[in-house]
């Protein structure tokens, strides 16, 4: 009778390990990301430097994203950050509206995507560059985010 009843409970363990993604079953660390620099609720200038850890696949790229807050959901892809293997470090730039936005809120992300995401906002700074053009979109699908980070476009 034992045996008879711990096949169910051993099937269900089977499953529950064989439907775990690979980065659990393996031990390799997931994608994680975290804005260091500015601060929450921190005055900055038009264009910043923006600064942050993460831990990475690889494959994965990490990209900026901006938006004036009353723009949700949309956002303006700003780049993609610099990586420092040795640190698990990265950083990049940023550009806050114009000078008409100054006063206002915004929010900054940083997301790792996946090479086809990747490839796709590459695309959209190349024309952007070409045209003058940037346009808000949705944000990207990501296999992984910071919080988002809001803050305050100063008159600098």
């Amino acid at each position: 009778m034992i045996w008879r009843a711990s096949i169910p409970v051993t099937c269900l363990l089977t499953l529950v390990v064989a439907v775990a993604p690979a980065s659990n079953r393996t031990g390799e660390p997931g994608c994680r990301v975290k804005i260091t620099d500015p601060r929450a609720g921190q005055e900055v200038a038009g264009r910043i430097s923006v600064k942050g850890t993460a831990s990475r696949s690889p494959g994965t790229y990490l990209w900026i994203f901006l938006r004036r807050w009353d723009f949700e959901p949309l956002w303006w892809p700003q780049g993609e950050a610099l990586w420092d293997e040795e640190k698990q470090a990265w950083r990049g730039f940023a550009t806050l509206g114009k000078r008409v936005d100054v006063g206002w809120e915004f929010d900054l992300m940083v997301a790792g995507v996946g090479p086809e995401e990747h490839l796709r906002l590459t695309d959209y700074m190349t024309r952007g560059m070409e045209t003058g053009r940037f346009r808000p979109n949705p944000l990207p699908s990501a296999l992984c985010a910071s919080a988002p980070l809001r803050v305050m476009k100063g008159s600098k």
